[in-house]
C-alpha cells in the first residue's frame, strides 16, 4: 500500500521504502497500521534526535514536519474501507456507528439505543469509555444496525431490483434521472429520515413536467421497496405526488411524403435503416439493435428496448427482404450505424426531402399504412410491441385525409349499391 508522508525539506525515500517492504509481510489491517505509526513514530524522533543540536528555527521547521505526519496518518486511516475497520476507531471518536463524546464534567459518554431507550455507558478517557462499550455490546450481544442513506438505498435497490431485470434502455433512464435530476437537488441523508414532502419539495424543482413524473415514479417504487425491506418505518410513497406529462403523439408522413422519402433514403449512406423503420414500426432504439441473428427466413426478431412485451417476431415483410438483399451481416448489427449517426443522417435526409419528420414518426407512419391496409388494430398492436390497443390507437394510427376521403368514396359506393330497383 502507497504511503504518503508529508515532510518539508527531509530526503526520507528511504525510510518510505522500508515501510512498504515492511507492511508487505503484514497481512492483518489493524496490525498494518500498528506498523505504521510505530515507523512513524520512529523517523519523527529520529528527525528530532539529529536535529537537537539546531537553532530554533530548524526545530520549528521539524514540529511542523511532525504535525504534517500526524495529518498523513489520520488521512491514511481515513481512506481505508470503514467495512475493514469492523467498526474500530482508532482515535476513540466511536464504535459501530456510536458516537464517543466528552460531557461538560470531562468525562465521556456513548449512548447505546436499547428497547427504545437509551443506555448510557461513562468513562474517565475516551479510550476507557470505548473499552467499555465495546465490552458492553458484546456482553448483551446487541446488534447496531449501520445508518443508511438514501443514495445507499438507492443504489441497493437499483442493483436487486431492477438491474437484473430491466432493459438496459429503461436502466439508462433510471441512471440518467437519479444523476441528472434527484441528486443534484436532494442532499444525502438518512433514508429512515426522510420524508414525503422532502421528496415534494425535490420535485417540484425539477425542470420539467416529463422529469417530474419519471422521478415521482421511481421515487415511489424506491420508498415502496423500502418499507417492505423495513428500512423506513412509514409507508409514505402514496403520499409522493403523482405527475403526468402530456405525451406528445408522433406524426405519419402523408403518401405523397412516403415517396419522396423512399426516393431519397438512396442518396444517403445509411438510408436502409429509415427504410426498415418505415416498414417494421421499430423503434429507433431498437432497429440500431438488430443482429444478423434477429435474421430469420420468414420473420424478424425485433429485441425490444422497453419492455418484456417489447420484445417480438414480426414477419419478413416483401419490402424488408428487399432491403435486406444487399447488407453486410458481418458486422455486430446489421446496420451498423451508432444513435449519433443516425441523428446526423436523418438531419441530411430531412434537408434532402424538404420536410423535417423524426425516426419516431416512421413507427407512426407505419402504424398507420397498417390501418390503411386494414390491419386489424390487435394485430398491429402486436407488431409495434403494445401490450394492448389502446396505445396503438391514440398515438400511432393517424387517419389521414387523403385516404379518408377514399374510404368515404368506397362506402358511398357500398351504400348505392344497396338500393333496391
Amino acid at each position: 500500500m502507497k504511503i504518503f508522508i508529508y515532510a518539508e525539506n527531509l530526503k526520507i525515500e528511504a525510510d518510505i521504502k522500508q515501510k512498504e517492504e515492511l507492511l508487505k509481510e503484514v497481512k492483518n489491517l489493524d496490525e498494518q497500521i500498528k506498523v505504521r505509526l510505530r515507523i512513524t513514530t520512529s523517523i519523527l524522533k529520529g528527525i528530532l534526535l539529529g536535529n537537537r543540536n539546531n537553532d530554533q528555527e530548524q526545530l520549528e521547521s521539524i514540529k511542523l514536519n511532525e504535525i504534517a505526519l500526524q495529518n498523513a496518518n489520520k488521512e491514511f486511516i481515513n481512506l481505508l474501507p470503514q467495512n475493514e475497520l469492523k467498526g474500530e476507531d482508532l482515535n476513540y471518536n466511536s464504535y459501530k456507528g456510536i458516537k464517543i463524546s466528552q460531557r461538560k464534567d470531562n468525562r465521556y459518554q456513548a449512548r447505546v439505543p436499547l428497547n427504545g431507550t437509551r443506555k448510557s455507558i461513562y468513562g474517565n478517557t475516551r479510550k476507557e469509555c470505548y473499552e467499555k462499550l465495546k465490552v458492553f455490546l458484546s456482553t448483551n450481544k446487541i446488534k447496531i444496525e449501520r445508518k443508511i442513506t438514501f443514495y445507499e438505498y438507492w443504489d441497493f435497490w437499483y442493483k436487486n431490483y431492477k438491474e437484473p431485470f430491466m432493459k438496459e434502455n429503461t436502466l439508462k433512464n433510471y441512471r440518467s434521472v437519479f444523476k441528472n435530476q434527484i441528486k443534484p437537488n436532494f442532499e444525502d441523508k438518512d433514508i429512515k429520515k426522510v420524508s414525503a414532502l422532502d421528496l415534494n419539495l425535490l420535485l417540484k424543482k425539477l425542470p420539467n413536467c416529463r422529469m417530474k413524473e419519471y422521478a415521482s415514479q421511481y421515487l415511489a417504487e424506491v420508498f415502496k421497496q423500502a418499507y417492505k425491506d423495513r428500512k423506513i418505518p412509514f409507508d409514505f410513497w402514496e403520499d409522493i405526488r403523482k405527475y403526468h406529462h402530456k405525451r406528445e403523439e408522433g406524426t405519419a408522413l402523408t403518401i405523397e411524403q412516403r415517396k419522396i422519402l423512399i426516393e431519397k433514403t438512396k442518396e444517403i449512406k445509411h438510408g436502409k435503416i429509415f427504410l426498415f423503420y418505415l416498414y417494421t414500426g421499430a423503434r429507433p432504439g431498437e432497429g440500431l439493435a438488430i443482429t444478423p441473428n434477429d435474421i430469420e427466413e420468414n420473420f424478424i426478431h425485433i429485441p425490444g428496448t422497453k419492455t418484456d412485451g417489447s420484445d417480438r417476431y414480426i414477419p419478413k415483410f416483401t419490402q424488408v427482404k428487399e432491403l435486406l438483399k444487399d447488407v453486410d451481416l458481418s458486422h455486430k448489427t446489421i446496420f451498423n450505424i451508432s444513435e449519433v449517426t443516425l441523428k446526423r443522417e436523418r438531419k441530411a435526409l430531412c434537408k434532402l426531402c424538404g420536410f423535417d419528420f423524426l425516426t419516431k414518426d416512421l413507427r407512426t407512419t407505419f402504424a398507420t399504412m397498417c390501418a390503411e391496409k386494414g390491419i386489424a388494430p390487435r394485430i398491429i398492436a402486436k407488431w409495434l410491441g403494445h401490450t394492448t390497443t389502446n396505445t396503438t390507437n391514440k398515438y400511432y394510427i393517424k387517419v389521414l385525409d387523403s385516404y379518408e376521403k377514399e374510404q368515404i368514396k368506397l362506402i358511398d359506393t357500398n351504400f348505392d349499391s344497396t338500393k333496391s330497383d
